[in-house]
């Protein structure tokens, strides 16, 4: 019957007892203890100021979008009167229902990230009033991306429309 060969493994420690103390990954870099300087104050206060800031920048880019979403649709309707005159009209086709379905979820969705939301926040608990900012701005970040991303399939499908 064959030996068992030794295993040529380094050893683990399994416990912070058994483990060499003087090993690198016990080492712990300690923080500076320095006093704040004003400038790591204002530095902080900017922190703060900018994440609680998020959800209305948010505002500002719905804001943005549902003015693009309400003039594309004009901009179409006025460049296809001065193209094709008075009498201008197109069929409805598959492509244009779709464009402007696209636009008006689109505008929902701007208008859905403007709306207010309630949150159960815990005003002496910091953690709970950082999720609540950083839930407010998520929750509009999402809404804002797919409205920008159905406001731009409305434009391929009206341009599919035009070409095809």
């Amino acid at each position: 019957m064959p030996e068992k060969q030794q295993s040529s493994a380094i050893p683990v420690a399994r416990t912070r007892s058994e483990a060499d103390p003087d090993s690198p990954a016990l080492r712990i870099k300690a923080e500076s203890t320095a006093a704040y300087t004003a400038f790591d104050k204002t530095l902080q206060e900017s922190f703060a100021t900018d994440f609680i800031q998020q959800s209305e920048r948010m505002n500002d880019i719905a804001k943005q979008l549902i003015s693009l979403q309400l003039a594309i649709p004009a901009v179409f309707a006025a460049l296809l009167k001065l193209l094709a005159g008075k009498e201008a009209t197109l069929e409805a086709s598959y492509y244009m229902v779709f464009s402007f379905l696209c636009w008006l979820f689109a505008l929902v969705f701007s208008l859905l990230a403007l709306r207010p939301k309630a949150y159960r926040v815990d005003k002496t608990s910091l953690d709970s009033l950082q999720h609540f900012y950083q839930t407010s701005a998520t929750d509009k970040y999402w809404r804002i991306t797919i409205s920008s991303l159905l406001t731009l399939l409305g434009l391929v499908f009206m341009i599919s429309d035009l070409v095809f």
